[in-house]
């Protein structure tokens, strides 16, 4: 298994984990520095942020590569219904991943990755695996090319590029994955 098919599994997997353990408690005021900044609460002003800034991270504006240039703070605030900080989780330079808090502490969370390349053996890879409910697929084939359920993780792929939404505390599943899969593609 090649470096970045490893890494973008492990992208996979760890929303999942961190979904069934949930956040962590974290004391009132408190701010978010760069390393830490999955597990802290978001700095109050993180909510006031510009666009292209994440709490802590400094994100190139316009970075095409970036996930969380191509879904903002702002967007998944707009598609969540509660202001969204956006924190950067660039892993290599085919890899990048964006994840969502709630600037309130409390409300639906997200995560947003994009794998470059390979989108199509890693796409059959996925469905192959143990435990996958194909059945599960069905309400969101028709986004992208295709696209596969696992867990709180939908992918879809784009070509050879993978789109990965996971998503904790929303109602409409599908219907924001299709909003956020739509505004994403735009900007790519």
């Amino acid at each position: 298994m090649s470096v970045r098919r490893l890494a973008f599994a492990l992208m996979l997997l760890l929303p999942a984990l961190q979904a069934c353990s949930g956040p962590a408690p974290v004391a009132a005021g408190a701010s978010v520095s760069a390393p830490d900044a999955s597990t802290a609460a978001p700095s109050p002003d993180a909510a006031s942020s510009p666009a292209g800034t994440t709490a802590g991270v400094d994100v190139a504006p316009g970075d095409p590569h970036s996930a969380c240039n191509l879904l903002t703070a702002a967007d998944m605030s707009t598609f969540l219904g509660t202001a969204m900080v956006a924190v950067a989780n660039d892993v290599t330079q085919d890899v990048s991943s964006c994840r969502y808090n709630p600037a309130g502490g409390r409300g639906p969370s997200a995560e947003f990755t994009v794998s470059r390349g390979d989108g199509a053996a890693t796409l059959r890879a996925e469905k192959a695996m143990a435990g996958h409910d194909a059945s599960a697929d069905s309400a969101y084939q028709g986004i992208g090319d295709d696209a596969v359920v696992l867990g709180p993780a939908v992918t879809i792929r784009h070509g050879e590029d993978l789109l990965v939404f996971t998503l904790v505390g929303v109602g409409d599943g599908p219907g924001t994955v299709r909003k956020l899969f739509d505004t994403a593609k735009a900007r790519m």
